[in-house]
This record gives C-alpha cells, sequence and structure tokens, in this order.
C-alpha cells in the first residue's frame, strides 16, 4: 500500500494541534487514519522528534554505489556493500526458505511393530 501523503494545509493543521496538546486520537480522526499510522506520518515529516519506537521510524534512503560487480565487472548501479548484481548473485545466498523447517510426509517413516513373543509349551 503506498504511503499516505498529506496535503501542505494538512500538515499545518497536524503541527498547529501538536503545537495544542491534542492528543494522537484527535489527530488521527482528523487525518482518517490509524493512530499507528498518524505516528508514521509525524515522524516521516519531520513533526514530532518524541516518538522514538523502531516500528515508527522512516525509512532511510538507500545508499548506491558503482563499484564493479564482482561476477560480470558491471558498473551499474546497486545498493551500497551490494557486490554482486542481481545476474550474478547466486540462487541459494545462504537464506533458509520455509521448506527447510518442515519434514515431509514422504520422507516420515511409521515405527516399526514390536515382534509377537510366541506362548511357550509348557
Amino acid at each position: 500500500m503506498p504511503p499516505i501523503r498529506p496535503t501542505p494545509e494538512q500538515l499545518s493543521h497536524l503541527s498547529d494541534m501538536l503545537a495544542a496538546g491534542d492528543t494522537y486520537v484527535a489527530m488521527s480522526r482528523y487525518l482518517g487514519v490509524n493512530v499507528d499510522t498518524l505516528k508514521r506520518i509525524l515522524v516521516r515529516e519531520g513533526l514530532s522528534t518524541s516518538i522514538t519506537a523502531a516500528k515508527y521510524v522512516a525509512a532511510e534512503e538507500v545508499q548506491m554505489w558503482t563499484r564493479p560487480c564482482m561476477g560480470c565487472k558491471s558498473t551499474a548501479p546497486r545498493p551500497k556493500n551490494l557486490y554482486f548484481c542481481d545476474d550474478c548473485r547466486p540462487e541459494d545466498d545462504g537464506t533458509p526458505d520455509a521448506s527447510s523447517y518442515f519434514v515431509s510426509t514422504s520422507t516420515r517413516h511409521s515405527p516399526s511393530p514390536l515382534p509377537l513373543r510366541r506362548a511357550s509349551a509348557g
């Protein structure tokens, strides 16, 4: 879902509401969004510095570099510290997938039955 971009008028009104000490609930009703969404907007737009929870921190812009790919030597821009381009990156990059956490039912063995004892003659 794309981020909600308040208009400059809405941002000005939110700034006035913050200065007046209005609650987050009142501000979220004004914008018509959830309180958590409002907090993300306030942090992203730089209106509130008192919200410090990691869940509200605005994403930083990804730095790019043109260092040659270690595989094909391409200098196309890619995220910094990414040493291989998408074409050269190995398919198995070491991250586990969901299939490695589950045992397939086809490989599961049922326990072998215990041998029956024969009655002794006697």
